[in-house]
This record gives C-alpha cells, sequence and structure tokens, in this order.
C-alpha cells in the first residue's frame, strides 16, 4: 500500500474536477497513491491532473490530487510555500 502520511500535494473534489467541460479539464493521471483523512480513513484518488490557475492577475502550473474528499478544494502547504504565498487572516486576503 502506497499511503501518503504527509501529503504535499493539494486536492480537488472529484466531482469539481468532472464539472470543468471536456475542452477545458486536465488530464487525469495515474497516481496519488492512498490519502488519510483526518479521521484515520483512507482514500484512493482518482488520479493527479496539473491545472493552470490565476490568482491576483498571477498565472501558476499546479498539480492536484483528484479524490472524492468533502472539500472542494484543499490548498496545502506545498502549494503556499513553492508560490510564496502570504496569508494575512486579519484582513481576509
Amino acid at each position: 500500500m502506497n499511503e501518503v502520511k504527509h501529503s504535499q500535494q493539494d486536492g480537488l473534489y472529484v466531482k469539481k474536477y468532472y464539472a470543468i467541460s471536456d475542452s477545458l479539464r486536465p488530464l487525469l493521471q495515474s497516481g496519488g497513491g492512498q490519502l488519510r483523512m483526518a479521521d484515520g480513513g483512507l482514500v484512493t484518488p482518482l488520479g493527479i491532473a496539473e491545472f493552470r490557475i490565476e490568482i491576483n492577475g498571477k498565472s501558476l502550473t499546479h498539480q492536484f490530487i483528484i479524490a472524492d474528499v468533502k472539500a472542494p478544494l484543499v490548498l496545502g502547504y506545498d502549494f503556499l510555500y513553492r508560490h510564496n504565498c502570504q496569508i494575512n487572516m486579519r484582513e481576509g486576503q
């Protein structure tokens, strides 16, 4: 079993992935191992897809694990670190 205990990947809910039109949806590649959820359960991802996203006018390319999880999108530490993101909780930014 290839379990990801400390995931350094970000996740996208499978329904959100399939809601993207066929012409715009990135190809799904195999991979992702198994993800251990906060409740201890395991989730097997459908795969990994690379997305081009835009945040505040800045275009980024990033891989997301596509999985059947309750959150529509999970941005993890790897994304925040790689793209030098700054979160200002007090100002809501």
